[in-house]
């Protein structure tokens, strides 16, 4: 990820992934899922005060994780 990321021109060496909490939530204007599993996932968590914040990064679409170990590649989503 920090490679392909360094190919377009972004330095990703210092960023860490953590949970969502609460108080990102409150002081976000959005929150994105990259699946539909998280989002229901959030919607449940989170409850209805946040669901109008929260949606798929790409409607209608979700991103594989780079995190899974499969015998295919992965292709971008449109």
């Amino acid at each position: 990820m920090v490679t392909a990321a360094r190919s377009l021109g972004l330095d990703l060496t210092h960023h860490r992934g953590r949970q969502i909490t609460r108080e990102d939530l409150d002081w976000a204007d959005d929150g994105l899922a990259m699946d539909a599993a998280v989002l229901d996932t959030l919607h449940t968590v989170f409850g209805e005060a946040h669901h109008a914040k929260l949606r798929l990064y790409l409607p209608g679409h979700d991103i594989p994780t780079p995190w899974a170990r499969t015998k295919t590649r992965s292709t971008p989503a449109p």
